[in-house]
């Protein structure tokens, strides 16, 4: 699926979409092992409420340029894809998410500020990792336009 200058190859048996509610809202690449839920503004939990242990839910948001603060503060990290998703960036708990695990990642990549969510419906196996892993290293950024 292709769409804001933002490419992934979403394997058979994921469901995936691109979409920009409207100009002020961030570009959103959603992919997940389930049915990704209606838009809406608690799509997210809706999406997170079906899974079930070894299923993947993955959303990339571009908010915009990059932070003005950026090599200041820890936390963003200029990254060339592909991205990988490391044990060491697993959590158990991240502000306002209900899975299980999750990897929360603030990239910038072609100068567009990237937000990248991972949720695992369990702590994930190596396998479940190589899974979303492979999904992400197919992810294409392109330069934004101006």
């Amino acid at each position: 699926m292709s769409g804001f200058g933002i490419t992934l190859q979403v394997p058979a048996g994921w469901d995936g979409r691109i979409y920009r509610s409207s100009i002020k809202d961030a570009i959103t690449l959603e992919a997940a092992t389930v049915q990704l839920a209606p838009i809406a503004d608690d799509s997210f939990q809706s999406t997170e409420s079906q899974m079930g242990p070894g299923d993947v839910y993955i959303r990339i948001s571009d908010i915009g340029a990059p932070p003005p603060y950026m090599g200041r503060e820890p936390g963003w990290q200029r990254l060339v894809v592909p991205v990988v998703i490391r044990p060491s960036d697993l959590h158990r708990y991240v502000e306002g998410q209900s899975l299980p695990a999750n990897a929360v990642l603030p990239l910038v990549i072609h100068n567009r500020a990237i937000m990248l969510y991972v949720g695992f419906g369990s702590w994930p196996t190596d396998a479940t990792l190589q899974r979303a892993n492979s999904l992400l290293a197919s992810l294409s950024v392109s330069s934004r336009e101006s």
